[in-house]
């Protein structure tokens, strides 16, 4: 499995895209359907998608990496909501405000690792999307998120020094 990851990560650097995909399609195929959303991993290692197909039907997009992915891989929704009947989103609660004006999207379900949401009609990770969508990060529109503007005195400069949760 290492050398999979590997040689799609060489792929996606090398933005040979249909290479790509075809290595995420051999890793979906390997996956063992028992340890689909395994709760003894942690969620940032689960995976939920199997491949079932999306179209017309009401997705739940779980977002159980970090607040970078998830802004990161947020392009995707519009593009999902499209071809979804409905895309709900689990994510971060903090994330709820910034994300909420997303188009397409019916519903937000604050993250809870206690209480994750029950399985819908398609269940996807948020990093699962360019795969799922077979579309590159370059092909979507920015920006795609709006936010106002933090009311800051003047003459603020403001520095991340960490990054986390």
């Amino acid at each position: 499995m290492a050398d999979l990851m590997q040689r799609w990560t060489d792929a996606m650097r090398a933005e040979r895209w249909e290479q790509a995909w075809a290595l995420s399609e051999e890793g979906l195929q390997a996956r063992d359907p028992a340890t689909r959303d395994d709760p003894s991993l942690p969620y940032h290692l689960r995976w939920v998608w199997d491949g079932r197909p999306y179209d017309r039907r009401d997705v739940l997009v779980r977002c159980y990496h970090g607040l970078g992915d998830t802004l990161q891989f947020a392009r995707y929704l519009p593009l999902l909501a499209g071809r979804a009947a409905s895309v709900t989103l689990e994510v971060q609660p903090r994330l709820i405000p910034l994300l909420q004006d997303l188009p397409g999207i019916s519903g937000f379900i604050p993250f809870d690792p206690a209480r994750p949401a029950p399985p819908s009609q398609c269940d996807i990770e948020i990093t699962e999307l360019p795969f799922a969508l077979r579309t590159p990060p370059g092909a979507l529109p920015t920006p795609y998120l709006r936010t106002a503007r933090a009311a800051l005195p003047a003459r603020t400069l403001g520095i991340c020094y960490s990054a986390g949760e």
